[in-house]
């Protein structure tokens, strides 16, 4: 009984803390930051993860979680960040809502279709989100997964078809990519639950970290 209460006396201690960081930040992605050796998650907003692909008003696949990492990096611009922190997730990551000068970036990368409101969690962006659609920024401009529907699995399901059909496997010989000219390339099946991916371009695969088959 007495483990049970001092549980939940740290968990609200944790939840309800209130901090202000200010500094030099690396930008981990696009709603995730690293601010004085802090662990910072922008609070109320679910951004595309760094491995997802959308795609664009024309139909062709891109790195959208890539592109919203680099749009938030555009919007700091090696700036001071503060941040007010409110609480912490599951992960140990303060929760907090960041700002360069006055721009708020939680609400600029709803606002410019880089993310969306995390609405299981808080509903202050929903306007903001609304506006992108509209509007047809960002990832409203063409077609995605919500970032929460792509962690549990799902997938634009012609996507891969269209270009993305490199085949990256990790293997006892480490990570390596199979084109389709290559003769493990139908041999080769993937399992995105082992970490194993597609690739729309080899240029993609060598940055990921794969290597062609020898």
């Amino acid at each position: 009984m007495f483990k049970r209460i001092f549980v939940t006396i740290l968990f609200l201690a944790q939840s309800s803390f209130c901090q202000t960081l200010e500094g030099k930040v690396v930008v981990t992605d696009g709603d995730t930051i690293n601010l004085s050796g802090y662990k910072v998650r922008l609070d109320g907003i679910d951004a595309l993860e760094s491995s997802q692909y959308c795609e664009n008003a024309y139909g062709v696949p891109y790195r959208c979680g890539l592109a919203a990492t680099k749009f938030l990096q555009t919007l700091i611009n090696n700036s001071d960040v503060r941040c007010e922190g409110k609480g912490t997730d599951r992960y140990e990551r303060i929760l907090a809502t960041c700002f360069v000068n006055q721009i708020n970036l939680n609400e600029e990368m709803v606002r410019e279709g880089m993310a969306v409101a995390y609405r299981q969690y808080s509903s202050r962006y929903i306007e903001q989100e609304e506006a992108a659609s509209s509007n047809k920024v960002g990832v409203w401009s063409g077609k995605f997964v919500y970032p929460w529907e792509w962690r549990k699995g799902k997938r634009l399901s012609d996507t891969k078809t269209k270009i993305c059909n490199i085949k990256g496997n990790i293997s006892s010989s480490g990570k390596i990519y199979h084109t389709a000219d290559s003769k493990w390339y139908h041999r080769t099946k993937i399992d995105e639950t082992k970490g194993e991916r597609w690739f729309c371009t080899i240029e993609d695969a060598i940055e990921a970290g794969w290597r062609p088959p020898k």
